[in-house]
């Protein structure tokens, strides 16, 4: 009978009293079996799984960047406006999807920064697309704090982006460590 190590491991949301706004997970103690290489290799497979369900396919990362490189100096006319809400409305459920499935996943001290990176990663994402549709619904939109919308969401994408290279390439150095195959997508 095979002993499942990571039934009593506490998840994300276990871990952390507001991880979503804290981010910042409390430590699992030192004692647990989070360094234990099978639970290591499972802990990889959920979350490869979460992060395939959650990715764009090309064509999807194409229709991104190009709704954001067009800029927001162009009104998005009728058809292709519906489109455009749309397809940001589904990226933004998948990517909440993708956030709460992240914050479910069994704790490990082990993956703990890569944990956070692509929770981090996935809630960003979905902030900005979210608040792109804002915008394309009222370019004079604000945030809570009265700040124009429009004018932080290219050094939004930015800082996105460079979230996301950091993410790959803990993702890549982790992978190599443990000798976890490299993300199959």
């Amino acid at each position: 009978m095979a002993l499942n190590l990571t039934a009593n491991l506490p998840t994300i949301a276990q871990t952390a009293s507001d991880f979503q706004n804290s981010g910042a997970p409390r430590q699992v103690s030192s004692s647990t079996p989070s360094n234990n290489i099978e639970s290591i290799r499972k802990w990889f497979q959920r979350y490869d799984n979460i992060r395939h369900e959650a990715q764009m396919t090309p064509t999807e990362r194409q229709k991104a960047d190009a709704m954001m490189a067009q800029g927001l100096s162009i009104i998005i006319p009728g058809e292709q406006k519906v489109e455009s809400q749309q397809f940001l409305s589904s990226m933004v459920n998948r990517y909440h999807k993708a956030s709460a499935e992240l914050k479910g996943l069994t704790y490990l001290q082990a993956t703990a920064n890569l944990h956070m990176g692509f929770y981090n990663y996935f809630n960003d994402a979905a902030r900005l697309f979210s608040d792109y549709m804002k915008v394309q619904n009222n370019l004079l939109a604000v945030d809570d704090q009265g700040q124009s919308i429009a004018s932080t969401l290219m050094g939004r994408k930015e800082s996105l982006a460079n979230l996301e290279q950091n993410n790959k390439a803990l993702d890549a150095q982790m992978r190599q460590t443990f000798g976890i195959a490299p993300y199959p997508y």
